[in-house]
């Protein structure tokens, strides 16, 4: 065989034909000028490695599963990025997956004709799915068990994706998407464990950062994932949280203990900054305006700066979803309340308007009235403005202006408005009646799923009804527990989060739970927006940035020309932003005529 006839990865290289007559300075000068071609070599291939994102994300929003297949060193770098991005995101190691020719064996020596089988590959991938990814990493582009990994995939109905150095390569017309990066002939001939594989890993996490990123596990450029495995990690994730938030050292280290590090669920219980700057600190001479979300499990308070309405701290309090009158504004809420505020007032600041959005308050004009009785009798000296968390919600997320807003926590409701007269309110109609898609009804669903299961009534699920044991003890207890519940809807809820992290991990009755979650969730943002927005900000505890169905929702919004945004601030914000809007006179009649009491 010619040299000519070579893949370019094989061929000599005319400037290195003497690199062994060389003194140690010129051969590292040599092999660094050639590493220097890389980086262009990789920008040449943006186009095709965005639609690979595209493709991959997609995907994985859906419950599929990324596989890598490899041999030598370009399985070596497939397996490299598969291990880095679950602990650097939190992605569910199950789902991204390498392949490697040999075996893990292979990954510290070379296993004798290991890439040489294609049964061997297409054996590798015999379990993928029509909603898998699986692409095959080969600097030659030759390799028989990464071609016979890509054929079978293809069979199959998966996507399929080849990346290789040569651009003539057998895996460019066997997988549907090629990535070519022309490195060209080695410093040392056949040596595609340099440039081939440098340009090889650039790709590869290129990639897959990306991906992590359109699936929301990203904020600003900080990783929500970070798994605390360790000292130096736990301290990267209060370093993440006092960088989105500038709250005090305590604050944040209380919250990540108490959400195990989760960084995405302690960011849902904080104001998040936006890039106007960082909190202030309240003086002397501040009046404190004060926003309360409460929802159905849980008490949200935010202190903002009345002059320009910056965050100054924060508190959550959780609620039982199993006590009495919790969604009254329970004695042990109220008291963790004065504690916080008294700790303001002790900072010289004093709280003159409070703003509250409270869940179902449109429903209830009498728990309206208890609130504002036991707000007087706490705060004697200060304003109160009540609404529905809704409004709330939309305020902090949208601001008064034109805009649609899906929150999706224990309910579910999607708000849109004009921002001058129009108010429009799809669903929130509490579990019985619709909530579709929310925790409740998630929760419901999944809870009669897994019952049906285990009575024997339909098909068994196995995982779901594993965790529906684990989540609610026996079925007598979880009957005893719906039935004497103060709150049956704050009941299911609890069970949503872990129906999502089994459809996150590819189980195939929580994912098909979720994606009617979705379904209906979607309908019910695309409803409220219809003629009113070309934009959708989503909220919600069951929305947090790195959720399955998040990233789902998203997917299925963007397909139909809606927009898709993050909301700057929390509900607890959007409550004390329209309290003092509403009392400075500047606020439309569409918000205005939101507001429900008070005192």
């Amino acid at each position: 065989m010619t040299s000519s006839s070579l893949p370019p990865t094989e061929q000599r290289h005319p400037l290195s034909a003497r690199i062994d007559q060389l003194p140690t300075r010129d051969i590292l000068a040599l092999i660094n000028d050639e590493d220097a071609t890389v980086a262009a070599v990789v920008r040449s291939a943006l186009p095709q490695m965005e639609q690979a994102v595209a493709a991959i994300a997609q995907r994985l929003a859906d419950g599929g599963t990324l596989h890598y297949v490899g041999a030598g060193t370009s399985g070596r770098m497939a397996v490299l990025d598969a291990a880095e991005v679950p602990p650097t995101y939190g992605f569910p190691a199950q789902r991204i997956v390498a392949h490697l020719a040999g075996g893990i064996g292979a990954m510290q020596g070379a296993v004798e004709h290991a890439e040489d089988g294609a049964a061997d590959g297409a054996a590798a991938v015999a379990d993928v799915a029509a909603n898998d990814v699986v692409m095959g990493v080969a600097a030659s582009g030759t390799t028989p068990f990464v071609l016979g990994a890509l054929h079978e995939a293809g069979q199959r109905g998966a996507f399929t994706i080849g990346l290789t150095s040569n651009p003539d390569a057998p895996l460019i017309s066997e997988a549907a998407l090629a990535i070519v990066v022309a490195t060209g002939p080695e410093v040392i001939t056949g040596s595609t464990r340099m440039k081939a594989a440098s340009a090889q890993k650039m790709v590869l996490q290129a990639i897959s950062t990306t991906v992590m990123i359109k699936l929301g596990r990203v904020r600003s450029n900080l990783m929500l994932g970070v798994q605390p495995t360790n000292h130096k990690l736990k301290q990267r994730a209060g370093r993440i949280v006092a960088e989105l938030t500038q709250q005090p050292e305590e604050v944040i280290t209380a919250l990540l203990e108490q959400h195990h590090y989760d960084v995405a669920a302690v960011l849902d219980a904080l104001p998040v900054l936006t890039r106007d700057g960082p909190a202030a600190s309240p003086a002397a001479s501040d009046s404190i305006v004060l926003g309360i979300d409460i929802g159905g499990s849980g008490l949200r308070a935010v202190a903002l700066n009345g002059a320009d309405q910056r965050p100054l701290s924060a508190q959550e309090f959780r609620f039982d979803t199993e006590g009495s009158s919790f969604s009254l504004f329970p004695p042990e809420a109220a008291e963790a309340l004065y504690d916080y505020v008294r700790q303001l007032a002790d900072s010289g600041a004093t709280v003159t308007l409070i703003g509250v959005g409270m869940a179902g308050a449109e429903y209830h004009p009498q728990r309206v009235s208890a609130l504002q009785e036991g707000l007087q009798s706490v705060f004697p000296h200060a304003r109160a403005i009540i609404t529905s968390d809704s409004v709330a919600s939309y305020v902090g997320a949208v601001g008064t202006g034109a805009g649609a807003l899906l929150t999706v926590g224990t309910g579910s409701i999607a708000v849109a408005s004009d921002g001058t007269q129009v108010w429009r309110r799809v669903d929130g109609l509490g579990f019985l009646a619709g909530d579709l898609g929310s925790g409740a009804w998630l929760g419901r669903e999944a809870a009669w799923r897994a019952i049906s299961g285990i009575t024997q009534r339909a098909p068994h699920a196995e995982a779901l009804e594993s965790a529906f044991l684990a989540h609610f003890g026996s079925l007598d207890d979880y009957i005893s527990r719906v039935h004497s519940a103060d709150a049956p809807s704050a009941l299911l809820a609890s069970f949503a989060r872990k129906v999502t992290e089994l459809a996150a991990s590819g189980d195939q009755s929580a994912i098909a739970l979720c994606n009617a979650a979705v379904d209906h969730l979607f309908e019910t943002a695309r409803q409220a927006a219809d003629g009113l927005s070309p934009s959708v900000t989503l909220s919600g505890g069951l929305l947090s940035e790195g959720s399955w169905l998040r990233a789902r929702l998203i997917s299925r919004l963007q397909q139909a020309g809606l927009e898709v945004q993050a909301p700057p601030h929390s509900a607890s914000q959007g409550a004390a932003i329209l309290a003092q809007r509403y009392v400075e006179g500047g606020l439309p009649e569409a918000f205005s005529q939101q507001v429900l009491g008070q005192a």
